[in-house]
């Protein structure tokens, strides 16, 4: 199948909003999300359903509350467009860590709905498919301090929000 470049430009663009979802997740970042969705977009997310608003109070606590890390790791997307509106499949494990030193992965899947707006594609509707559930240990939370990793957050604090020089006064070589 040969794609246009608005079509290649739209699947690029469909799968930056997967990824920016998982990282408004992975710090917590309220703003992210709502990057994400169109501010009439709705969210079926196991327990929870609603609007963009709703979801972002509801899952932001979640977040901080129940875990110490989390991290999305995205597989494949699966897009069909149709004109300014995309129907998308994309495959996620989300691995946890709670407070008690447990860990977890659980896979699943997010179907969407987004709609192009003035140029710019955003979920309208989402619904979350969990595959399952597994623990896989308790985490040695103190090996990647040992080895010289440093421990990112979830917040504005965290590494990845720096634009600039991430390695301080490093000397440049040119």
């Amino acid at each position: 199948m040969a794609y246009t470049l608005d079509e290649l430009s739209s699947i690029a663009e469909i799968r930056n909003v997967q990824e920016r979802y998982c990282r408004g997740i992975d710090r917590a970042d309220p703003d992210i999300l709502r990057t994400v969705y169109w501010e009439d977009g709705y969210d079926e997310h196991g327990a929870f359903e609603g609007d963009r608003e709703a979801y972002i109070e509801w899952v932001i606590p979640v977040v901080r509350e129940r875990f110490d890390v989390v991290q999305h790791v995205l597989g494949q997307t699966y897009t069909e467009l149709d004109g300014d509106f995309a129907h998308s499949e994309t495959y996620f494990v989300q691995h946890s860590l709670r407070p008690d030193g447990v860990t977890y992965a659980s896979p699943g899947r997010y179907i969407d709905r987004l709609e192009r707006r003035n140029g710019e594609w955003r979920i309208l509707e989402r619904k979350t498919m969990m595959s399952f559930f597994y623990a896989t240990d308790v985490a040695d939370t103190d090996k990647h301090l040992a080895a010289g990793f440093p421990a990112g957050s979830m917040d504005r604090e965290d590494p990845s929000y720096i634009r600039g020089p991430l390695l301080g006064d490093r000397a440049r070589v040119a």
